[in-house]
């Protein structure tokens, strides 16, 4: 026999056993550091989030409309690629463009509105490192927000919803649009 789930402390309500996770998800993050991510940040931001991201994602391509919106609301993205069908796929190929491009912030915008991009090849280690980052998680769907107290947000969320979130600090989400 096997018990999976939670620990939660029965007097304080908290629970413990998504503590833990968040904290191996930030101890992990800070080995990463922002040098195999794309960061759009505004000056002072007010929370930093971490997006593991996916080209070909519809509600990637949504989230990152958004971006700019929550940039606007004092929020940092950082993009991790974590092209769902793995490496060598199409989806990867175009992470690889944008990760090669000489501007991979416009390059990013280009091929999240669905346009090609073309660069020349390069160092494509932190496409591997987004990748095992996710494979770690053992995510599943695209886009998955990692905020920066380290809880993780599977799926989409609307930039005022998301913002309520992290300001809340809240410990886990009921439900996230996917």
């Amino acid at each position: 026999y096997i018990i999976r789930g939670d620990i939660i402390d029965v007097h304080s309500g908290e629970n413990l056993t998504a503590s833990d996770r968040a904290g191996m998800r930030l101890a992990y993050m800070q080995q990463l550091g922002t040098a195999d991510m794309i960061v759009f940040s505004p000056i002072h931001p007010r929370h930093t989030i971490t997006v593991l991201t996916d080209i070909d994602c519809q509600y990637c391509r949504v989230f990152e409309r958004d971006r700019p919106t929550l940039n606007a609301m004092g929020i940092a993205v950082q993009y991790l690629f974590f092209p769902i069908d793995g490496v060598g796929s199409p989806s990867w190929h175009k992470a690889m463009a944008v990760w090669c491009s000489h501007d991979r912030k416009s390059a990013l915008e280009t091929a999240m509105a669905g346009r090609p991009v073309t660069s020349k090849p390069c160092d494509t280690a932190a496409m591997t490192v987004g990748y095992r980052f996710g494979r770690l998680l053992g995510l599943n769907g695209t886009p998955a927000i990692i905020t920066d107290r380290g809880r993780l947000i599977d799926g989409y969320l609307p930039p005022a919803e998301l913002v309520s979130l992290l300001d809340t600090g809240a410990v886990s989400v009921q439900k996230a649009a996917k």
